[in-house]
């Protein structure tokens, strides 16, 4: 009992941190709005992904949705959710759909801004175009008095004009980001406002803190991997398994939720505490009004010095035997279809016949996927 005991409180560990593992980058993202647009920087918490811009750029909250362009152009819609209740111009945004525009975990390093400008005369505001391409605009440095006094930036000779629709885009000073824009004034003095990271980061203190504290090394990631596809042998996680796809199947029951919100496609998600692995949050969508259904859990981060075909195939082993187990939820035909890369890989299990997880040829699909540096679990179910 003392084994099972030590491997619980390993996964229960690794759990609450690969949930908030940084990535110490960041993604430009351009804003559409019914005026001249914006940009804004993403990070993510968890399974969400925000934006943080000048409030200006989004004026109108929930319900208003506007759409969010990321790397690659791919896009989605996302909704204010957060507005400086002092005054100061910063909004957050959060995306409905996190993948297409985050994709993997961001965050921003708070750098002291003030002795960026004591420090250096010239940065660089970089922006996300309207065709997903980055944009990079060279400026000169105004020296700041103090970390409550704005920043100001002045386009270098041939780089460009400070126009509209850049609010919100990030400074970068040294390669560190030092603040988004919130203000540009034309003419022969033209210039732009900056707002200080270090401000940013004290706003957004309580309700999106932007840095993370020290994560574990490389190889401290690598045993937290290894250990928590190694609990996916045990055979509670079989049973998570089976309880996990029932409920998704027919969710109309008493759901353990620590959130509940509408989704932007027409239903419900809710943030279960525990659902697949003890500690790990897991999200279940129920969309179109009920018509799709997902339960998405990240099972852990898997790090580049990781052999990482190793731990892919024992977490299909894992689920393979799973499904093949001596159940009562009558599992007819199973058929598995992977794609095995390491950026990104994808192993489907195509579940017929479910049983007991829905009534007559209610299908349901498994699929085991990496999305860098997060392997994640998915069970989707049809009407």
């Amino acid at each position: 009992m003392s084994g099972k005991r030590e491997l619980l409180a390993l996964v229960l560990a690794c759990a609450v941190v690969a949930s908030q593992q940084p990535f110490a980058q960041t993604v430009n993202v351009h804003i559409r709005s019914d005026g001249p647009g914006g940009k804004g920087i993403a990070v993510t918490r968890g399974l969400d992904c925000f934006i943080v811009t000048a409030a200006h750029v989004v004026p109108e909250a929930v319900p208003i949705e506007y759409e969010v362009i990321g790397s690659g152009g791919r896009t989605s819609t996302a909704k204010r959710t957060w507005r400086d209740p002092n005054g100061a111009d910063l909004a957050v945004m959060r995306v409905a759909d996190p993948d297409r525009v985050c994709g993997r975990d961001f965050y921003l390093q708070v750098t002291d801004t003030v002795a960026l400008t004591h420090t250096h005369r010239t940065g660089v505001l970089r922006v996300r175009g309207e065709h997903g391409s980055d944009v990079e605009i060279a400026v000169g440095v105004g020296r700041t008095l103090g970390r409550r006094t704005p920043v100001y930036i002045y386009p270098q000779p041939g780089a460009g004009d400070l126009g509209r629709g850049l609010s919100g885009g990030m400074l970068y000073i040294a390669e560190q980001p030092a603040g988004i824009l919130t203000e540009v004034t034309t003419g022969a003095d033209a210039r732009g406002t900056i707002l200080p990271i270090n401000t940013i980061a004290e706003k957004l203190a309580t309700f999106l803190p932007l840095s993370l504290p020290p994560q574990p090394g490389e190889q401290e990631w690598a045993d937290i991997a290894r250990k928590t596809v190694g609990y996916m042998r045990d055979a509670a996680f079989c049973r998570n398994l089976w309880s996990a796809g029932k409920m998704v199947a027919r969710p109309e029951g008493t759901i353990h939720y620590a959130e509940r919100r509408h989704s932007s496609q027409g239903g419900m998600e809710y943030d279960l505490d525990s659902t697949l692995l003890p500690g790990v949050t897991s999200r279940l969508k129920d969309e179109e009004n009920g018509k799709r259904r997902t339960l998405v859990t990240v099972l852990t981060r898997v790090p580049p010095t990781l052999d990482f075909a190793v731990l892919w195939n024992q977490a299909e082993q894992a689920i393979d035997d799973c499904l093949a187990s001596d159940t009562d939820e009558q599992v007819g035909n199973v058929r598995r279809r992977s794609a095995l890369r390491r950026d990104g890989s994808r192993s489907k299990w195509a579940v017929e016949r479910t049983g007991s997880w829905g009534q007559s040829q209610e299908n349901a699909d498994i699929w085991l996927e990496f999305y860098a540096p997060r392997l994640l679990l998915t069970i989707w179910a049809f009407d």
